[in-house]
């Protein structure tokens, strides 16, 4: 009677690398789409406010922005493993209400821009009811991103540059515009990646 031989099967416990992919993925397209929002200041210097939303370079990147987002609230959840949960949560429903900004620029702003005049856009977007749209991104986006560069650091998630970008970004994201402080964001989660990245291929070697 003779016994087969098995060999034992061996396996990493390094974590995979697709949420650290996601997150590069994910963070290039925040960090281009509102580097393009950003460039419609500087490119519609004579232009009016509602000219301005309505310039290519602002909606493709808002568009660009929005799935960029959409991608990093689906991945950071297991990129941030090691961060406490509630902190997690709270970055996911700061990075979505800044989608809904995203989203928001890309789609509906551009429709009211093609349809009113100067003097009645201008008003629309310094009512009340436009002014409380940004009220959720600012407060969520400054607590989740001053929680996540806390405990992010101490639980040895994010390196130094990587938390101290992302908390700089949650000091500016308290401004109504999404871009500054999610270009800030952006560079901080590309850093932190890429650190992910390198620890993990020195684990494998």
């Amino acid at each position: 009677m003779t016994t087969a031989a098995t060999s034992p099967t061996t396996t990493s416990s390094a974590p995979t690398s697709s949420p650290t992919t996601a997150v590069r993925i994910g963070a290039t397209a925040t960090l281009l789409g509102s580097l393009a929002f950003i460039s419609t200041v500087a490119a519609g210097g004579d232009l009016s406010a509602r000219e301005s939303f309505l310039l290519p370079v602002g909606i493709v990147g808002s568009a660009i922005a929005t799935v960029g987002l959409a991608v990093l609230i689906w991945c950071l959840p297991a990129f941030l493993v090691g961060v406490q949960r509630w902190v997690v949560a709270m970055v996911g429903a700061a990075l979505a209400f800044t989608l809904a900004l995203t989203w928001f620029d890309a789609t509906a702003i551009v429709g009211i821009a093609s349809t009113t005049t100067d003097p009645v856009f201008d008003d629309i977007g310094s009512s009340a009811g436009v002014s409380a749209l940004f009220v959720p991104k600012s407060v969520l986006g400054l607590v989740a991103f001053a929680a996540l560069a806390i405990f992010g650091r101490r639980s040895g998630t994010l390196g130094r540059a990587g938390a101290a970008l992302i908390g700089l970004g949650a000091v500016v994201f308290l401004l109504p515009p999404y871009p500054p402080g999610l270009v800030l964001v952006s560079i901080g989660l590309l850093v932190a990646a890429r650190g992910t990245g390198r620890d993990r291929s020195h684990a494998n070697e």
